[in-house]
């Protein structure tokens, strides 16, 4: 058997009343609100479509106030970091002016010192303690030659300049070799003025012209050295090593006439310059008839 369904009481009435109510309400201020957003372009119309992220293609007034900012923020935080890079560039060329300024009032130690020829450093110089060393020195010996030459002297006269030209050569190429491992150490600490590096380097590639000359100066003459044939180095070296004995018998009774070495005792030997490098392969410096030259080898030096 069916029932028969009761009528709602007053009760009832009464709680489905406000519920169409707050329904109502709820509705009224939902449509409220679209009709807000609408108006303010932040909805989509019933016909309006999103196309690539904005409505038909423009964008939201929400999306323009962050593009907008962010925008801003960009040039802001640009303009920031030029500035402090100008800051940054004018407190560095600053520094570096001022720093210049305190080494020009600096005195350089070359300021008091004494030029001298860098082959008259050997143990037995004499000389003053303030004296350093110069390398790339005029070539007396050269500008002699040419003097000569352009006054038509007696080849004989030239054949004996040129001799000194090449020993000059083998006395200079010694030198640079036994003071170059120094130079290099000492640059390389700092502990060398730039006016000594530069002149030792320029010294290097003065006597290595120097070498060629020589050689084409002794070619063109066909000067003959005795049992050397046409090897004009090879005399120089000859004549060299005498001038270098005698330096050392004068280092050995200097050493006894100050009194120290014992009577009897041979002195130890002088650090003299060693022979210079000898260059034994046959290349621009071989003589005419084929035999490699006793030229110092320049390139044994650095140059």
């Amino acid at each position: 058997m069916s029932q028969k369904t009761q009528p709602p009481d007053a009760a009832d009435e009464e709680i489905f009343r406000e519920v169409r109510e707050e329904i109502a309400r709820e509705e009224a201020e939902q449509e409220k609100q679209k009709q807000e957003m609408m108006a303010n372009g932040t909805f989509l119309k019933p016909n309006e479509t999103i196309q690539n992220g904005t409505m038909n293609g423009q964008l939201t007034t929400f999306q323009e106030a962050i593009v907008t900012t962010g925008s801003e923020v960009s040039v802001i935080l640009l303009v920031v970091l030029a500035i402090l890079f100008v800051i940054q560039a004018i407190r560095k060329a600053y520094n570096h002016i001022i720093t210049q300024r305190e080494l020009e009032k600096v005195d350089s130690v070359l300021d008091d010192g004494i030029p001298v020829n860098a082959e008259a450093f050997t143990p037995i110089s004499d000389l003053d303690p303030r004296s350093y060393p110069v390398y790339n020195t005029n070539l007396v010996e050269k500008e002699e030659y040419l003097k000569n030459v352009a006054e038509n002297a007696p080849i004989t006269t030239l054949k004996e300049i040129l001799l000194k030209r090449a020993i000059v050569c083998i006395d200079r190429v010694t030198t640079i070799q036994r003071d170059e491992q120094g130079i290099r150490k000492n640059w390389s600490m700092d502990m060398l003025p730039r006016d000594v590096w530069d002149d030792f380097n320029a010294a290097q590639m003065t006597i290595r012209e120097e070498i060629n000359d020589v050689l084409k100066e002794n070619a063109e003459k066909s000067f003959q050295w005795g049992k050397y044939g046409n090897d004009i180095f090879a005399r120089a070296k000859e004549v060299f090593g005498e001038h270098v004995n005698r330096k050392k018998m004068e280092w050995s009774q200097k050493m006894r006439q100050q009194g120290l070495v014992p009577p009897g005792q041979m002195p130890m030997p002088m650090s003299m310059p060693m022979d210079p490098i000898i260059n034994t392969a046959p290349h621009s410096d071989t003589l005419p008839n084929g035999q490699p030259s006793q030229a110092p080898n320049s390139k044994e030096f650095g140059v």
